[in-house]
């Protein structure tokens, strides 16, 4: 039950949900990538992977907010190349 509640409150970069998609984080995580070449030959094309995101940010220093759905989250950002499926 802890291991079930604790996947569901952490993103998928390894980071709990309250910290990497709090709005007040933006620009404070470096992610970097890197081309992993033995995947990359398996797959016939260029493979990347990006290390778990750090950040520098002294939470003690600088505290974030009480996470909110409604207000503390960003919404994506569209871009004119985004394909729809109409």
């Amino acid at each position: 039950m802890g291991l079930e509640q604790h996947e569901r409150d952490t993103c998928e970069c390894g980071w709990p949900i309250e910290i990497a998609w709090h709005a007040d984080m933006e620009g404070w995580f470096d992610g970097r990538s890197f081309v992993c070449h033995a995947c990359s030959a398996s797959a016939g094309r260029e493979v990347t992977h990006t290390l778990k995101p750090t950040t520098d940010r002294n939470f003690a220093a600088k505290p974030l907010s009480d996470f909110d759905w409604e207000t503390t989250t960003t919404s994506p950002t569209e871009h004119d190349d985004d394909e729809t499926d109409d």
